[in-house]
């Protein structure tokens, strides 16, 4: 039996999973979590086999509470399921340890697939979609960007000043500044308009995206 977390915080998406996985024999839902918080504290408290986490929830955002899940247990298989195809969130939960990115209008039969791939340490799976951008990711991964770096450039897209990262991440003013200034020198750029600039032709930034 594959025991399963789900979270999500749309009521229709999370209903629709709950339904799919009621008719697989070999599957369990344990619990399910409506922010981030919720799902870093029941999966460690529950340790369910595969963990399927939404990008966009309240709190914590799907990467960061898989970052902060991985840290504490290790052995975490976290699948990333989301409207979202952008590179930009395929590398923050790639650097957050993710085992798996999904679109939510994947076929049924291949959620199901990949969660027991996953779930038998057999399978990492991205969206095709996100794959299409593989030379973009490559180059992405090849800069190591951390994960927090990834965050501080996302708020520099959204064009945010240095007080407002540290308020928004809980950073010390100092440490935001080494994080940009580390930021600067791996794109080969001076300052966050060429920051943004670089970011956006290799697939990590997309100006001006909607929330899910």
């Amino acid at each position: 039996m594959i025991r399963l977390l789900v979270a999500e915080d749309h009521e229709c998406t999370l209903l629709g999973l709950l339904d799919l996985f009621s008719q697989e024999p070999d599957m369990e839902v344990v619990a399910t979590a409506r922010t981030g918080e919720a799902a870093l504290e029941m999966s460690l408290q529950l340790r369910p086999d595969v963990i399927l986490m939404d990008l966009r929830m309240p709190g914590l955002d799907g990467p960061q509470a898989t970052a902060r899940l991985i840290a504490a247990w290790p052995e975490a298989r976290v699948i990333a399921v989301t409207s979202f195809d952008l590179v930009y969130d395929a590398q923050r939960m790639l650097a957050a340890g993710a085992r798996g990115y999904l679109l939510k209008d994947a076929e049924p039969d291949l959620l199901l697939g990949v969660i027991r791939g996953v779930h038998s340490g057999e399978l990492s799976y991205f969206a095709p979609e996100v794959m299409a951008k593989l030379p973009a990711l490559l180059t992405s991964q090849a800069l190591q960007l951390t994960a927090r770096e990834l965050e501080v450039l996302h708020l520099i897209g959204e064009g945010r000043n240095n007080q407002e990262i540290s308020e928004l991440l809980h950073l010390q003013m100092s440490t935001v500044k080494a994080h940009t200034s580390a930021l600067f020198r791996k794109l080969a750029v001076e300052d966050r308009l060429g920051a943004i600039r670089v970011a956006i032709e290799l697939g990590l930034l997309r100006i001006g995206r909607g929330a899910s």
